[in-house]
C-alpha cells in the first residue's frame, strides 16, 4: 500500500504492508480566531482540563520551563515571555 504524508514543507511517499496499516490520523479542523501573543494569552487564561498556572504555582516556588529546540515549529520567542510574566 502506498502512503503519502506531509513532511516538513513537502511530502514523503513510502509503502507499508496493508496488514500493518490501521488508519491515518488527520488533524481536526479548527477555527483560528487569534494568533501569536493573543492566542498564547487566551490559552493561558483558559487551560483545557487544568487549573491556571497562577493557581498551580505559588509565589516563591521554583519551576522549570521546558521548550522545544530548533527542530520543532515552536515560537518560543513569543510564548516564553508571556509564560514567564
Amino acid at each position: 500500500m502506498k502512503v503519502e504524508l506531509k513532511y516538513a514543507k513537502g511530502k514523503i511517499d513510502f509503502e507499508i504492508n496493508s496488514q500493518n496499516y490501521m488508519r491515518t490520523l488527520l488533524l481536526n479542523e479548527t477555527e483560528h480566531l487569534l494568533t501569536g501573543k493573543e492566542e498564547v494569552k487566551r490559552a493561558l487564561e483558559n487551560p483545557i482540563e487544568s487549573k491556571r498556572l497562577g493557581e498551580i504555582v505559588s509565589k516563591g516556588e521554583r519551576v522549570a520551563i521546558i521548550t522545544s529546540d530548533i527542530t520543532r515549529p515552536m515560537p518560543s520567542s513569543i510564548v516564553l515571555p508571556i509564560v514567564v510574566k
